[in-house]
């Protein structure tokens, strides 16, 4: 399935681009994006990710100090400038986004995400992203699905689940309370049994 839970069709919009709009509860819009780079741009994003000798960093808490839960993390840009040599990677994205979404987006964060494989989903707890920041206004935030998996984003007070799958990019409002899962599935070979995807935050 595309999106899992007990969706409201009413309440979605289909474009014939591969763009699919969904109106939560509290009135807030989702849109998600199948194929949303060149097929060879992401072919690389995949490779490089899920390689043996990426560089990932400990993260020991997901959400809030104590939480229980760690990942694995590698931090792309954040404060106003680059902080890895794998930059050129990802520009790309930052292309795409311009391109559908927001023309001229300034960046805040770019953070890829390691969740290892479980025995179980093991949500995480709801948030928004750069808490830090303590400006009175919104961005955006994007996550791009690296893998697929059985892993999914999820979203406060709505039943709609964004499963994780290869070259999907969602996008929301920052004040959209989130969270997202673990992988527990079996693999075919070749396609990654852990959870990887890439958080943009931007204006």
């Amino acid at each position: 399935m595309i999106l899992m839970g007990g969706i409201d069709m009413t309440k979605s919009y289909d474009d014939s681009d591969g763009r699919k709009e969904y109106i939560l509860e509290n009135g807030k819009k989702v849109t998600v994006y199948d194929n949303f780079l060149p097929q060879i741009n992401f072919n690389d994003i995949f490779r490089v990710f899920t390689q043996s000798f990426f560089p990932w960093y400990l993260n020991e808490e997901m959400v809030e100090p104590n939480d229980g839960k760690f990942q694995f993390v590698h931090t792309f840009y954040t404060e106003n400038e680059w902080k890895t040599r794998e930059r050129n990677l990802l520009l790309p994205v930052v292309n795409e986004i311009e391109k559908q979404i927001t023309p001229e987006p300034i960046l805040i964060r770019i953070k890829a995400n390691l969740r290892t494989h479980s025995t179980t989903l093991d949500e995480s707890l709801l948030h928004t992203d750069c808490d830090w920041l303590k400006r009175p206004f919104l961005f955006n935030i994007g996550i791009l699905y690296v893998n697929d998996n059985d892993g999914y984003t999820f979203f406060e007070g709505s039943d709609l689940k964004v499963q994780s799958k290869e070259n999907r990019f969602v996008h929301f409002d920052s004040d959209i309370r989130h969270g997202g899962t673990a992988a527990t599935w079996d693999p075919p070979l070749g396609k990654g049994k852990h959870r990887f995807v890439v958080n943009f935050n931007w204006y």
